[in-house]
């Protein structure tokens, strides 16, 4: 509490924590003149009062920890995939049949690029000495985990190894380059294994996050599917569009008699007034469209008008649209990736426009425009998200390091999708 910086932050705490202290000498001086059940009781609510600040405390600083996690597990990813591709590019300029000119500005690059890989490791060692220090209080087994990697690391040396390797490039020795590359890269996958790892207790198994999210997408895709179904099959068929009425049509003269019966009941449930009754008023007009619905509310909260074409089963146009976007904000947090997450975010907002649009106007929606918006791109993120689990589960599994060929990587990202579906 005393660090600089965090006075703002835990004043509430200190606040609390002093509290507890006059309960404490408060259950002293009961104990003192003998009153002990009183001070039994005054003790137990400080512990309580403790017990209570240290869960939030540990909430708060696991909470801190979450950010920083995730974007060192992600930059230890991203670092991985990088000097996956620096392997390839030596591969392919080792198995290069011509030697031009141009080779050495290829070779420069390549170069180049180790020594960002280089900056990169070191920034990234640097966040975990700093996280590994500050969580040894609140987090240990965070703590522990990072501290176990940078020891690792640190036997490695893949700094140095990385100097190495790019020296040996700049002078086109591309074989020996090659060589102590593979050690870089050894050096990098278990920094970026044990940075996983050692996410794994603030942030939860990613794996597990990922099947969750999917499986939360397939819901969620399901039932706006549903409702779009439903609301194509409301549309008004040829012969209505004609002037032609069908049987059981609430304005043909035979089912009158039973439609304003249906109005009366409502009436006497809403006291609301059919159109043409003199104490109408300026209450709201009845709607004759929807016999299932006389009252032409809708039947959910918040309506401020007619709905005369209300699904109130769907996400967007019915009651349940707040569980529906919820749950996808759900997949949201389920979700590591800065650009996973920013796309879910503006599905839900899409989504609160047109619901907006729909309680403002009762306008029901353009169900075209509701399939481009909000189906597709997350039937695309649910396939991102698949074929990030296959990735996971490829390195899970030690599968080579060489990449795939162009021409099967279609056939096993499926086969990945499947192998994680189960």
């Amino acid at each position: 509490m005393e660090r600089p910086g965090n006075g703002q932050r835990m004043a509430n705490a200190r606040e609390q924590l002093d509290q507890s202290r006059s309960r404490i000498r408060q259950s002293a001086e009961e104990l003192e003149q003998g009153m002990v059940s009183r001070a039994i009781t005054s003790t137990t609510r400080a512990r309580r009062e403790l017990e209570q600040m240290r869960d939030e405390f540990r909430r708060g600083t696991s909470s801190q920890f979450t950010e920083q996690m995730r974007n060192m597990r992600d930059q230890a990813q991203q670092l991985d995939r990088r000097e996956r591709e620096v392997a390839d590019q030596i591969r392919q300029q080792i198995g290069s049949q011509r030697k031009t000119l141009a080779d050495s500005g290829v070779n420069l690059e390549l170069a180049d690029r180790i020594d960002q890989q280089k900056e990169g490791i070191e920034e990234l060692i640097d966040q975990m000495k700093n996280v590994s220090e500050q969580a040894e209080a609140s987090e240990p087994l965070l703590s522990r985990r990072l501290y176990d990697t940078l020891r690792r690391a640190s036997t490695q040396n893949v700094g140095r190894t990385l100097d190495a390797t790019g020296e040996l490039i700049r002078r086109n020795f591309l074989p020996q380059a090659q060589e102590i590359e593979r050690q870089a890269a050894r050096g990098i996958e278990d920094l970026r294994t044990g940075v996983e790892e050692a996410a794994t207790s603030v942030l939860g198994d990613e794996a597990e996050s990922l099947r969750l999210a999917r499986q939360q997408l397939d819901e969620l895709i399901r039932q706006v599917d549903d409702e779009v179904a439903r609301a194509s099959g409301r549309s008004q068929p040829a012969e209505r569009l004609a002037g032609q009425r069908r049987p059981g049509d609430p304005n043909e003269p035979a089912d009158l008699a039973a439609n304003q019966q249906r109005i009366a009941d409502a009436q006497s449930l809403t006291g609301r007034r059919a159109p043409g009754d003199p104490n109408a008023g300026g209450r709201p007009v009845v709607s004759l469209s929807n016999p299932a619905d006389p009252a032409g509310w809708g039947g959910f909260e918040g309506s401020t008008g007619p709905r005369d074409q209300i699904d109130p089963n769907g996400p967007l146009t019915g009651r349940d649209f707040r569980q529906w976007s919820d749950r996808l904000r759900d997949v949201q947090e389920m979700l590591n990736q800065s650009d996973l997450r920013n796309e879910v975010a503006r599905v839900r907002d899409r989504a609160r426009a047109i619901r907006a649009e729909f309680t403002r106007h009762g306008k029901e929606p353009q169900w075209d425009l509701v399939n481009q918006q909000i189906t597709k791109p997350l039937a695309e993120l649910r396939n991102r998200i698949s074929e990030e689990l296959a990735q996971l589960q490829s390195r899970q599994v030690g599968i080579d390091r060489d990449p795939i060929p162009s021409r099967f990587a279609e056939l096993v990202r499926r086969y990945y999708e499947n192998l994680g579906g189960d």
